[in-house]
Protein backbone atom coordinates (compact mmCIF):
# COMPACT_ATOMS: atom_id res chain seq x y z
CA UNK A 1 0.00 0.00 0.00
CA UNK A 2 1.41 3.65 -0.63
CA UNK A 3 2.19 5.92 1.88
CA UNK A 4 0.46 8.24 0.97
CA UNK A 5 -3.23 6.72 0.99
CA UNK A 6 -3.09 5.81 4.55
CA UNK A 7 -4.12 8.78 6.23
CA UNK A 8 -7.20 9.97 3.88
CA UNK A 9 -8.03 6.00 3.96
CA UNK A 10 -7.76 6.13 7.69
CA UNK A 11 -9.55 9.07 7.76
CA UNK A 12 -12.29 8.11 5.58
CA UNK A 13 -12.89 4.80 7.43
CA UNK A 14 -13.00 6.73 11.06
CA UNK A 15 -15.48 9.27 9.83
CA UNK A 16 -17.97 6.87 8.04
CA UNK A 17 -17.57 4.69 11.34
CA UNK A 18 -18.27 7.73 13.52
CA UNK A 19 -21.53 8.73 10.95
CA UNK A 20 -22.62 5.58 11.05
CA UNK A 21 -22.61 5.39 15.39
CA UNK A 22 -24.09 8.29 15.27
CA UNK A 23 -26.80 7.60 13.01
CA UNK A 24 -27.55 4.20 14.76
CA UNK A 25 -27.88 5.56 17.85
CA UNK A 26 -31.31 7.30 15.98
CA UNK A 27 -32.24 4.81 14.62
CA UNK A 28 -32.57 2.32 17.54
CA UNK A 29 -34.31 5.46 19.62
CA UNK A 30 -37.91 5.42 19.28
CA UNK A 31 -37.94 7.80 16.29
CA UNK A 32 -40.85 7.70 13.63
CA UNK A 33 -40.11 5.19 10.48
CA UNK A 34 -39.55 8.67 8.63
CA UNK A 35 -37.01 10.31 10.47
CA UNK A 36 -35.51 6.71 10.70
CA UNK A 37 -35.99 6.41 6.86
CA UNK A 38 -33.97 10.36 6.05
CA UNK A 39 -31.24 9.50 8.40
CA UNK A 40 -30.46 6.01 6.83
CA UNK A 41 -30.99 8.14 2.95
CA UNK A 42 -28.80 10.78 4.80
CA UNK A 43 -25.82 8.44 6.36
CA UNK A 44 -25.64 6.50 2.89
CA UNK A 45 -24.86 9.62 0.86
CA UNK A 46 -21.96 10.73 3.05
CA UNK A 47 -20.65 7.16 2.97
CA UNK A 48 -21.39 7.26 -1.33
CA UNK A 49 -19.43 10.79 -1.22
CA UNK A 50 -16.52 9.74 1.47
CA UNK A 51 -15.57 6.74 -0.91
CA UNK A 52 -16.05 9.03 -3.98
CA UNK A 53 -13.70 11.38 -2.35
CA UNK A 54 -11.32 9.06 -1.16
CA UNK A 55 -11.35 7.66 -5.11
CA UNK A 56 -10.65 11.30 -5.90
CA UNK A 57 -7.47 12.38 -3.55
CA UNK A 58 -6.15 8.79 -4.75
CA UNK A 59 -6.18 10.21 -8.90
CA UNK A 60 -4.51 13.26 -7.34
CA UNK A 61 -1.81 11.16 -6.10
CA UNK A 62 -1.04 9.43 -8.76
CA UNK A 63 -1.13 12.58 -11.15
CA UNK A 64 0.91 14.53 -8.53
CA UNK A 65 3.24 11.77 -8.97
CA UNK A 66 3.55 11.76 -13.01
CA UNK A 67 4.00 16.05 -12.51
CA UNK A 68 6.93 14.56 -10.45
CA UNK A 69 8.61 12.01 -12.78
CA UNK A 70 7.66 14.32 -15.67
CA UNK A 71 10.24 17.02 -14.25
CA UNK A 72 13.52 15.00 -14.30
Amino acid sequence: MKKELILPIVFSFLFIAGVTAYASVFIWLGVPLVFKILIYLFVTALIIVMVYLLWQRNQEIQKEKEDDFSKY
